[in-house]
């Protein structure tokens, strides 16, 4: 069996069977993404810069508190204790006791009768604080170390800034719960595989007899004569075991897109029809100066300064140019009229194309050169 993190909980207690299976992992895309924004939390928690912490973070504060970012700390089952790690490598978790949980958790608020328990997520819905498995974990760590009855949790979605902090308060009885499950988690001999939404992120998916078992019928074709079969499912059943299958189907679509985007991102795939899958660069949509292309078209006898009034308003774009000029010019000859209007513009230096990259397919080539009153506290300094 691997050793848990508090991160894998949830997925352990919904399929025990996972822990059992050799483990894999990728980086993907939204992974970076989620990474960075991390980062940019915990520099700004470092630095002790409070307005560059999250809004949702910096409404949950209050005078005296006292932060700490990205605190290891493990929580033994078997006696039911806690103990900060200190500093130590990003997540290596080495030389922990045999039934120690080890964590990292992502911000820890210690204030006047309270301690707040912060996670941070992107922008992809997770079970809410209340009965968050990885937040349960946390606060049971930070509650067995700090000798708290209870303690408060948020999960803080720093993709979604939109959205408010989920905010729970776990109590004593919560938190003893939580307790006997992990030791039940680390003690069963239970190996039952359940497939669910849990599947998305585990680091056992490529070795999963589940998913391998559906990959074979996907590539055998097994899979589009079932779902044949059951359409248009005239049965609740059917239709039950349906919509099953296609959450695992876009679980399992999800996975093989991340892997390939994070492979294609380090290294471009040849895919053998003379095209590539890879980062490109290709110049983005033409951006027009309006007041430049107001004057070209005020200066165009056909057109005139009535007509650059409607055709430019704060912006200018050749879709608004169509709408409004193309009605007032006769039959065949909109196209140049239009060409001659915006070589004008392009002639003045009146428009920019500013390069994108992104991962997509392409045929190889010459490539685009782009022109170049709280206080904040390390985790050692916790008063726990």
């Amino acid at each position: 069996m691997i050793r848990p993190s508090a991160s894998s909980v949830e997925r352990l207690l919904a399929c025990p069977g996972s822990a059992h299976l050799p483990q894999h992992d990728y980086q993907s895309a939204h992974a970076d993404a989620g990474d960075q924004r991390h980062e940019d939390a915990e520099v700004a928690a470092l630095i002790g810069d409070i307005d560059g912490l999250p809004w949702q973070v910096r409404r949950l504060l209050q005078p005296g508190d006292v932060l700490a970012s990205e605190c290891a700390m493990a929580y033994d089952v078997s006696d039911d204790t806690a103990r900060a790690l200190g500093h130590i490598a990003w997540r290596d978790y080495s030389g922990l006791r045999p039934f120690e949980v080890p964590m990292t958790i992502d911000l820890i608020v210690y204030g006047e009768g309270r301690i707040l328990v912060v996670d941070y997520k992107g922008y992809e819905e997770v079970t809410t604080a209340a009965e968050n498995a990885q937040l349960a974990t946390g606060a049971l760590a930070v509650a067995r170390a700090s000798g708290r009855d209870e303690i408060d949790v948020a999960i803080v979605y720093l993709g979604a800034s939109w959205k408010p902090a989920d905010v729970a308060t776990l109590s004593a009885l919560d938190l003893d719960v939580h307790a006997a499950r992990l030791r039940n988690m680390m003690t069963s001999s239970d190996r039952s595989l359940r497939t669910g939404r849990h599947c998305k992120y585990c680091h056992a998916f490529l070795s999963c007899p589940e998913q391998q078992a559906l990959a074979r019928q996907a590539g055998g074709g097994e899979l589009a004569i079932q779902i044949e079969a059951m359409i248009p499912f005239e049965r609740d059943e059917d239709a039950a075991a349906a919509y099953d299958l296609l959450q695992r189907i876009k679980t399992v679509s999800s996975r093989i897109s991340a892997a390939l985007y994070a492979r294609a991102a380090a290294r471009p795939i040849p895919l053998g029809n003379g095209r590539m899958f890879g980062p490109h660069t290709s110049l983005g949509n033409r951006e027009y100066d309006g007041k430049m292309v107001h004057e070209v078209i005020a200066s165009t006898p056909e057109l005139g300064r009535d007509v650059a009034d409607q055709a430019v308003e704060m912006y200018a774009s050749q879709a608004l140019f169509d709408s409004i000029v193309k009605p007032l010019v006769k039959r065949g000859k909109f196209a140049g009229v239009k060409r001659a209007v915006f070589d004008a513009v392009e002639a003045r230096g009146g428009m920019t194309r500013k390069p994108t990259t992104k991962v997509e397919e392409y045929e190889p080539g010459p490539r685009l050169v782009a022109d170049g009153e709280p206080k904040i506290v390390s985790d050692d300094q916790l008063p726990f």
